[in-house]
């Protein structure tokens, strides 16, 4: 009988963190609707940024919703619709809610998740040099 080589640690280490940095979370559909919208402070732009870089799925989605802004723009050019008085002060309020505000005014991400993101970033780095 042969003994089995051992496997080197960095290369077991290194599928170890691949599986566990390929779970990643993904943005909510308020979070792409408010980045195709531009309702995003820069920081939570910035972030939404890198995320659709790693993320297949998520770029994807802003993509989508894209595309469904660009056609609800163009096809209301002509017809001269409105919204309904009612509708635009209901929406109005809303705005104006200082839970809606706060809300705004939350990370994307928690601290924890921010830091995740940044060791799963640097591990890229680090295993795409070698």
């Amino acid at each position: 009988m042969t003994a089995k080589k051992p496997v080197p640690m960095r290369r077991s280490l290194r599928r170890r963190l691949r599986l566990e940095i390929s779970s990643i979370d993904h943005l909510s559909p308020e979070a792409v609707t408010a980045f195709v919208d531009g309702e995003m402070s820069e920081a939570a732009q910035h972030r939404v940024r890198v995320h659709i870089v790693h993320c297949p799925q998520c770029r994807e989605e802003v993509h989508t919703q894209r595309s469904a802004a660009e056609i609800v723009r163009g096809s209301n050019v002509e017809e001269g619709v409105r919204a309904p008085r009612g509708l635009v002060e209901r929406l109005a309020q809303i705005a104006l809610d200082p839970e809606a505000q706060q809300a705004r005014n939350q990370p994307l991400h928690s601290p924890v998740d921010q830091a995740r993101e940044g060791l799963e970033n640097g591990m890229r780095s680090l295993f795409r040099r070698g």
